[in-house]
């Protein structure tokens, strides 16, 4: 059991060693990661001068409650030479409570590394202390450009989807109208944001957007939006990146926000909203492991639904530096190549299968021209061709890189988070459909490719997506086929009346 001195008073000083091996000398490389120690360290907000950090509570050893040290440092951090950045040892709550503090006094825009030890006291000496995940940050600029359009730029009844003077001057007729009226009315089952099938977010979507127009359901819009409050508990995140961001979007058109009365509907759905910058749920591949929310942290689809729900939630609070972190993780995913990869994405699955177009430097989107051979051994051996515009990490669920590839569904479904979260970055006055070559763009073109050298309509038919296939058309100008009007799609809907 490794034993350090009891720590007095919050400091620079590190404690001191009273073993033959001191914890506080260890390289990090040698302590990381530490069985028992917390393992979701993570950075939930910044400004130019500070950081702040959550994690999970964890016990002791003993089942108590922890006791922490948090130290950071430039890149890259170790513990003995790191400065001491905050002792929460004040009563934190229980064991699985989401734990802050904040560490104050960096320079603006810097990265940092943070490393935590948690320990537990014995008699007069620490006990057990053991090391963290280490978690990366950035402070903000102090005089950073704002990008034209940003939340300094906007009037309050901007809208994050759609602003409502465009609504006021949508058609009340036609097949569009209809399909969401439809919907508008209809009985829109239970709130279950933890089901990741549920439609309920939709539906509560299309009555708002009606309210707006119109002035009917408002009631149930409102009502629909508070019925979601914490029904998040016990799903995971692949749920959440379906059915979250459609409430967001609501709430933002019927500018539900707080009013100074803590009872209030506003009050009670902007603090929820709040919540959710720091709230852990399951991972989607580890239902044991809780996390925050991660944009774009992977390739799968279901991060790219995630990324989408981070940014609606992020405008919906007008809140800039989550606004600027899903920017930077969607550039990221996009293969901008001036994009920061903070979010670590991973990428190994697409890797392992061929479908990236370097090895070396992966991207979730192929780049512009990309091309590959396919390996000897496999379906089309030696030919080479197009990838530029592929989402890797749902075309290899179609099984490893060949000609013909294996057809797969899931060559949607990343789509259905990636083009709305460009919607909403886009106004929030990111380029979002012209950064890394138009690579939205790139990703219909590439299906359609498939449609048309494979002979497979599957691949592009017409019907699958078509509130996201909309979005796409309105965006560049084209005229992808869409087989009748959007209505209720997986992450949202109705953008034939709403994305003319």
């Amino acid at each position: 059991m490794v034993l350090l001195a009891p720590l007095t008073a919050c400091g620079d000083a590190s404690p001191t060693a009273v073993t033959v091996e001191p914890t506080d000398v260890v390289p990090v490389e040698a302590a990381y990661p530490t069985p028992g120690g917390v393992p979701d360290l993570a950075v939930s907000r910044a400004d130019e001068s500070s950081i702040e950090l959550t994690w999970t509570h964890i016990d002791d050893g003993t089942g108590d409650p922890a006791r922490y040290r948090v130290k950071y440092s430039r890149p890259s951090i170790v513990w003995r030479e790191a400065s001491v950045g905050c002792d929460p040892v004040a009563e934190l709550g229980g064991v699985g409570a989401t734990v802050s503090c904040t560490v104050e006094g960096l320079d603006p825009d810097t990265d940092y590394e943070f490393l935590m030890m948690s320990y537990r006291i014995e008699g007069t000496a620490w006990a057990d202390a053991n090391y963290s995940n280490i978690a990366v940050g950035r402070t903000t600029s102090v005089d950073a450009d704002v990008p034209e359009g940003s939340w300094d730029d906007i009037s309050p009844s901007r809208g994050i989807w759609i602003d409502r003077d465009e609504i006021m001057a949508l058609p009340t007729s036609g097949a569009a109208w209809d399909r969401l009226l439809r919907d508008a009315g209809r009985d829109a089952g239970t709130a279950n944001i933890a089901d990741q099938d549920s439609s309920h977010d939709v539906y509560t979507m299309a009555a708002a957007l009606v309210c707006v127009r119109t002035g009917q359901y408002c009631a149930k819009a409102r009502q629909g939006l508070l019925d979601a409050i914490g029904t998040e508990r016990g799903g995971r995140w692949l749920a959440v990146g379906r059915n979250l961001a459609a409430y967001m979007i609501a709430a933002d058109m019927l500018d539900l926000r707080a009013d100074g009365d803590p009872n209030s509907a506003g009050t009670r759905f902007e603090e929820w909203a709040t919540e959710w910058l720091t709230l852990r749920l399951s991972d989607n591949n580890n239902l044991s492991q809780l996390r925050p929310f991660g944009p774009f942290h992977s390739s799968a689809n279901a991060a790219a639904q995630e990324g989408f729900a981070y940014v609606a939630v992020a405008g919906y609070l007008q809140d800039d530096w989550a606004m600027e972190r899903g920017w930077d993780a969607y550039r990221t995913f996009v293969c901008d190549p001036g994009a920061p990869d903070r979010e670590n994405i991973y990428l190994v699955p697409p890797v392992r299968d061929g479908w990236t177009h370097d090895d070396q430097n992966p991207c979730a989107v192929n780049p512009a021209g990309a091309t590959k051979r396919v390996p000897s051994g496999r379906v089309g051996a030696g030919s080479v061709r197009r990838i530029d515009g592929a989402l890797v990490g749902d075309m290899r669920r179609g099984g490893l890189y060949q000609w013909e590839p294996g057809y797969t569904q899931y060559a949607w479904v990343g789509l259905e988070g990636l083009v709305p979260a460009a919607v909403i970055l886009e106004n929030a006055g990111y380029p979002a459909f012209e950064v890394a070559d138009r690579a939205v763009l790139r990703t219909h073109e590439y299906l359609m490719h498939l449609r048309t050298e494979t002979g497979d309509v599957r691949w592009f038919d017409g019907d699958r997506a078509r509130d996201v296939v909309q979005l796409v058309n309105n965006a560049y100008g084209e005229s992808f086929p869409m087989n009748g009007v959007a209505g209720a799609g997986r992450t949202v809907g109705y953008t034939s009346w709403t994305h003319r």
